[in-house]
C-alpha cells in the first residue's frame, strides 16, 4: 500500500476501511432486511430457515478449525522456514478461512428468502453475497502472489489445491 501511486493515507483510507464497510454493509443485506420487518409479520420458522442455520454454523465452524490450524502451524519450525500449510482442511483449500467467511455471507440469502424478501428486494438480498464471493476471490489470487514470492513451497500448493473447496480438485 505504501509503493501504490496515491498516498498512503488515501490508499488506507479507501481499501483499508471504507470498501470493508460498505462490502460488509451490502453483505448484511439480507439479515438486515429480515431484521427490519415487522415482528407481527415475520414468518414462522420454515424449510429455508434450515440451509441458512446450517450455513451459517458450518461457516462459522470451518473459519475457527482454519484459523486454528493456521495460528498452530505459525508457531512450527516449518513455517519459519517458509514452508506451505497442507494438513486438516488447508488440505483442501489454500484459503479455507476465506471459503467459510464467504460461506457465512452466502448463508444469509435463505433467510431473506424465508421473509418473502428475494423477491421485494433482489438487488439487496444477493448483491452482498455475490460482491463477497468476487471480493475474496480477487484477495485469494492477491495472496497467492504474495504466498508465492515468501514461500517456495507454494507453487505445489497452488498446482495441486484448489483456491476455494467450491473447486475441490482429485
Amino acid at each position: 500500500m505504501r509503493r501504490a501511486p496515491m498516498p498512503y493515507w488515501l490508499n488506507s483510507l479507501l481499501g483499508m476501511h471504507l470498501f470493508p464497510t460498505v462490502l460488509v454493509y451490502f453483505e448484511f443485506a439480507p439479515a438486515g432486511l429480515a431484521l427490519l420487518k415487522d415482528p407481527a409479520s415475520q414468518p414462522a420458522f420454515n424449510l429455508w430457515d434450515v440451509p441458512g442455520t446450517a450455513g451459517a454454523l458450518s461457516a462459522v465452524t470451518i473459519e475457527f478449525l482454519a484459523d486454528r490450524q493456521l495460528r498452530g502451524y505459525r508457531a512450527t519450525s516449518d513455517y519459519e522456514r517458509g514452508g506451505t500449510l497442507r494438513r486438516g482442511l488447508w488440505r483442501y483449500s489454500r484459503h479455507p478461512n476465506y471459503f467459510g467467511e464467504a460461506l457465512f455471507w452466502v448463508s444469509l440469502v435463505p433467510f431473506a428468502v424465508a421473509g418473502g424478501l428475494l423477491r421485494l428486494h433482489p438487488a439487496l438480498a444477493i448483491s452482498g453475497p455475490v460482491l463477497m464471493a468476487l471480493f475474496f476471490r480477487y484477495s485469494c489470487r492477491l495472496m497467492d502472489v504474495r504466498s508465492l514470492q515468501r514461500r517456495p513451497e507454494y507453487q505445489g500448493a497452488i498446482d495441486e489445491v484448489s483456491a476455494s473447496a467450491a473447486e475441490l480438485k482429485t
